[in-house]
């Protein structure tokens, strides 16, 4: 290094014509100050939008899997816990009522109106079901509620086989009246 130092000691002149302008060590100063004042902060706006997205999509995972994800092990357990007539009862009933629902659903209604109507008054029917059933896991050994529940499946059946049984009669007179004006305009040619 010495061989460095003596060059830069004799062409000191050199070196030192460029001076930087008057306050340019301040303003450094000041840019070097405000650098590490920013840095210094805490970034609390990102980390209250990070969080805020984690509990809205935490909040609207659990509203999914409530709404969504029906747990049928759960009605299960409860039918379990009074007996296993109260569940053999329940499956048959359940499937008697199935069969009829396809079968309301088969027919050919004049106005669809009409079908989602009467399909959303059977969904509503199920509303007292959810009572009943709530009721049941709470007492599942109270005689009432397994006969309201008994007496609910009864009640829907025997709706559900009212309304099948109007469908085919009604079903059955728009056919006749449609052969009946077949043959009306058979006989007017």
């Amino acid at each position: 290094m010495d061989r460095l130092e003596k060059f830069i000691q004799s062409n000191r002149d050199q070196f030192d014509d460029l001076e930087p302008q008057d306050g340019h060590l301040n303003r450094f100063q000041e840019k070097l100050s405000q650098y590490h004042r920013q840095n210094r902060k805490f970034p609390w706006t990102r980390l209250l939008k990070a969080a805020a997205v984690a509990i809205l999509v935490v909040l609207s995972g659990l509203w999914v899997y409530e709404n969504l994800h029906s747990d049928p092990t759960q009605e299960r357990l409860a039918l379990e816990k009074v007996s296993p007539e109260v569940k053999e009862a329940h499956i048959y009933y359940t499937s008697l009522m199935q069969k009829k629902y396809e079968r309301i659903q088969e027919f050919n209604f004049k106005n669809e109106n009409q079908k989602e109507m009467l399909l959303q008054e059977l969904k509503e029917m199920d509303a007292i079901y959810s009572n009943i059933r709530e009721d049941l896991r709470a007492n599942p050994n109270d005689p009432r509620v397994v006969g309201a529940l008994i007496r609910h499946y009864q009640m829907k059946l025997e709706v559900m086989n009212q309304i099948v049984n109007q469908l085919e009669k009604v079903n059955t007179q728009s056919i006749n009246n449609d052969q009946k004006d077949t043959s009306y305009e058979t006989t007017q040619m």
